[in-house]
C-alpha cells in the first residue's frame, strides 16, 4: 500500500503541495503502466522463462512442481483469472513480487499480468456495456484483512491533513458480501477458519464505493466481478478483483465499529476497524493528485517514460540517504531490450544517476554515448540528454558549456 498525500506548510496562508514528498512514490504505478508500452517479446518465450525460474524456486517441493507441469500443459490466456483465483504458485509469486515492488520479478511475469489485465478488462466492459447500472449509481464491495495497529494509526494521522489517495501494490480482491469479508478480517471464526492475531494487529473491514460512470470508462486500472468463475471452482466468494496499483481515496474518519452479520444462519455482532474507500479513476483530473499523476504520465515516448521512472527511483533512494537504488537494476534489466532506442534511454537514465551521484565524468560519457545513438526524430529523449549534459557542466562550473547544452535543449523544445 502506497499513500499519496498533499503535505502542507503550517506557516502558509495557502496550502502548498510538496511535490517531491510524494512524486517519487508514483514510480510503481508508472512502472506497471510502462509494462504495457514496452516492445512485446515472444509470448511463449516469456512463459518458458517464467516456468524455468519457478522450477528453480520450487525445486525441493514436488507437489508444486507437479502444478507447474500442469500449468505448462494446460494454461491459456483466457484461463488467467482462474489460475489467479486458486491458491497456486502463480498467485503466490505474483502477489509476492508485486507487494515487494520487485522489478526483476515483475519483468519475469508480464505475459501473465497482460493476460490477467485483458480478462479483467473484458469482464469490466461487458459489465459497463450491459447498462444494468445507470450513471452516478454506486456499487459497494468489502475487503477484510488483518492490519498492524501502527499501520492504522499512520492512516489516521495522514487523514489530519485531508483526504488520502492510496494505491494498492498488488491485485486487490474484495467481496460483494460483507460476511465473507468479515471472515477474512479474522473478526469471525468459522469451522474452516480460525484466526490468529498478534498482539499489535486488529481486524479491519474496508468498505469500498465504486461509482458507475459510462462517460469516463476505466482504461488500465479496471475491476471485474469474477463470481461466475468461482462457481466453476465450486466455491462462492462473490469476488471482485481490482487491477494492480488501482487508486482509492479515504476522506472519512477511521473508527472501530460494531457490525451485525449472519454466520451459519445466526446473527452475530463483531467489532472491526472500518475504513471507507472510494475507488477512483486515474484519469479523473478533478482530483489534484490524479492530475499530478497524469502530468507524470504525459511523456510523448516510451523512452521518455522509462527515464522518468528511473529518475523517480534514484530520487527515492537519495531522499533516504541510501547509496543503493532500484534504478541501477531497473536500467540493467531494460538494457537488454532489443530496440536501439531503449538502449539510448537506458544510457540516458544512467547518465542522470551518475549526475545525481556527482560522478560527473561518467555522466558525460554515458550522455554522449546516448546522444550518438538516439533516434533523430526522438526530440523528447534528446532534450533529456542535453539537459543532463547542461546539468553536469553547471555542477562543474563550466558555464559556457552548460549554456550551450541548455540552449540546444530549449531550441529543440520550441521547434
Amino acid at each position: 500500500m502506497t499513500i499519496f498525500k498533499q503535505q502542507y506548510e503550517q506557516d502558509q496562508s495557502t496550502n502548498l503541495l510538496n511535490k517531491f514528498a510524494y512524486f517519487i512514490d508514483f514510480w510503481n504505478p508508472l512502472f506497471i503502466d510502462l509494462l504495457f508500452d514496452l516492445p512485446q517479446t515472444d509470448y511463449e518465450q516469456q512463459k518458458i522463462k517464467f516456468l524455468e525460474q519457478c522450477r528453480i524456486y520450487y525445486r525441493a517441493n514436488e507437489s508444486v512442481l507437479q502444478i507447474i507441469d500442469k500449468f505448462e500443459n494446460e494454461y491459456k490466456p483466457e484461463f488467467a483469472i482462474r489460475w489467479y483465483l486458486i491458491d497456486s504458485f502463480v498467485f503466490r509469486l505474483l502477489n509476492k513480487v508485486m507487494r515487494q515492488q520487485n522489478i526483476e520479478g515483475i519483468l519475469i511475469l508480464p505475459f501473465f499480468i497482460f493476460d490477467l489485465f485483458n480478462e479483467l478488462n473484458k469482464i469490466y466492459h461487458e459489465f459497463i456495456d450491459s447498462n444494468v447500472y445507470e450513471d452516478n449509481t454506486y456499487e459497494i464491495v468489502y475487503r477484510g484483512q488483518k492490519m498492524f495497529i501502527h499501520e492504522i494509526d499512520k492512516l489516521k494521522k495522514n487523514l489530519n491533513y485531508g483526504p488520502i489517495i492510496m494505491s494498492i501494490n498488488s491485485f486487490f480482491s474484495a467481496s460483494r458480501t460483507q460476511g465473507i469479508a468479515l471472515r477474512f478480517s479474522g473478526a469471525i471464526e468459522t469451522d474452516n477458519v480460525t484466526s490468529i492475531f498478534m498482539e499489535d494487529m486488529k481486524p479491519v473491514l474496508f468498505e469500498i464505493e465504486i461509482k458507475i460512470d459510462h462517460k469516463m470508462q476505466l482504461k488500465r486500472k479496471s475491476f471485474a466481478d469474477v463470481s461466475h468463475l468461482w462457481n466453476g471452482l465450486k466455491l462462492d466468494k462473490q469476488e471482485v478483483i481490482f487491477m494492480v496499483d488501482s487508486f482509492f481515496q479515504i476522506d472519512s474518519n477511521i473508527e472501530d465499529k460494531e457490525i451485525e452479520t449472519i454466520v451459519s444462519g445466526e446473527k452475530v455482532k463483531v467489532v472491526v476497524t472500518l475504513i471507507k474507500l472510494k475507488f477512483i479513476n486515474e484519469d479523473d483530473i478533478n482530483i489534484p493528485i490524479m492530475k499530478d499523476y497524469q502530468i507524470l504520465k504525459s511523456t510523448k515516448t516510451i523512452e521518455g517514460k522509462l527515464v522518468r521512472i528511473g529518475n523517480l527511483l534514484i530520487d527515492q533512494s537519495l531522499s533516504i540517504g541510501s547509496s543503493h537504488s532500484k534504478a541501477d537494476l531497473y536500467y540493467k534489466i531494460l538494457f537488454n531490450e532489443p530496440k536501439l532506442s531503449m538502449t539510448a534511454a537506458c544510457l540516458t537514465g544512467q547518465a542522470w544517476i551518475a549526475l545525481k551521484r556527482e560522478q560527473y565524468n561518467l555522466a558525460i560519457k554515458l550522455a554522449l554515448e546516448a546522444l550518438s545513438i538516439v533516434d533523430k526524430s526522438n526530440d523528447e529523449l534528446k532534450i533529456t540528454i542535453l539537459n543532463c549534459l547542461g546539468g553536469v557542466y553547471l555542477k562543474l562550473k563550466n558555464f559556457p558549456k552548460a549554456i550551450e547544452y541548455y540552449t540546444q535543449a530549449y531550441n529543440l523544445s520550441i521547434s
